[in-house]
């Protein structure tokens, strides 16, 4: 049977990815904020009685990420009762924000960059990628200037390389003597991120100096009504695999960037 080293998999309204070479335990990844990997560990080490509230206090969830836990918890639980190492992916807020309110050549020069790795790392500009992401912000936030579009779009950029350097960091860090990276992998990402392979798969692959196979599983909600849409996204290739799941309570969700 198949296992990919990488794999990218939609999970609830997420999509995600897996990489792998070889069999081995897997690694999740999510898209929580870097700075936060340290208290990642230490709650996967300890107790579960408060754990939770004690996580979600320390990790300042409502400040850095916002979004509801539930649709996060069952993973890092996961992970939690069997020893799973989990990563964040995501950049720090902070710097995301500051791209996309003075745009990415102005925020390099933030010595936070420097201190995340971020202010010297390649950066590529498909012009696939360009594409789907501006008109998906135009879509989504109408009324805006170009030069606001501008600056979201390159916040989106710095988002997917960021999340693409931890993956590739950590495979780098694990591969044995022949290069062959430790895996599988499983990425937990919004669709957005995985969409037709670009944003995070495609970087992972352009980092890598040693070949990964790798997977992408899109999540989308299905509605009878709507399944010419599901069509689309499969003639589209928008992922290796596209996985059906009910309508969530908050409806169909807009495809942003």
């Amino acid at each position: 049977m198949f296992r990919p080293p990488l794999a990218y998999v939609s999970w609830a309204r997420w999509s995600a990815c897996c990489w792998s070479t070889r069999l081995g335990p897997c690694r999740p990844t999510a898209k929580l904020r870097r700075s936060r990997s340290r208290l990642l560990r230490r709650f996967r080490k300890g107790n579960r009685g408060a754990a939770r509230d004690h996580f979600l206090q320390e990790s300042r969830w409502e400040q850095n990420w916002g979004g509801a836990y539930d649709d996060y918890e069952p993973l890092i639980s996961f992970a939690r009762d069997r020893h799973i190492p989990v990563l964040a992916l995501n950049p720090p807020r902070a710097l995301v924000r500051r791209v996309a309110s003075q745009g990415l050549a102005l925020a390099l020069a933030d010595p936070e960059m420097n201190r995340w790795g971020m202010r010297d790392e390649p950066r590529s500009d498909e012009p696939a990628y360009h594409e789907i992401i501006l008109k998906q912000l135009r879509l989504c936030h109408a009324g805006l200037s170009d030069d606001a579009y501008q600056r979201m779009y390159e916040a989106s950029v710095f988002r997917d390389e960021g999340m693409a350097k931890t993956i590739t960091d950590y495979l780098r860090r694990t591969q044995d003597q022949a290069g062959a990276p430790a895996g599988p992998i499983v990425s937990y990402t919004g669709g957005g991120h995985i969409q037709y392979q670009l944003p995070v798969p495609n970087r992972v692959l352009r980092k890598r100096a040693v070949p990964v196979s790798h997977a992408t599983i899109y999540l989308a909600a299905y509605e009878p009504g709507r399944a010419e849409e599901i069509r689309e996204l499969i003639r589209d290739s928008i992922a290796d695999y596209v996985w059906l799941t009910p309508l969530g309570a908050h409806g169909f969700p807009r495809r942003c960037g």
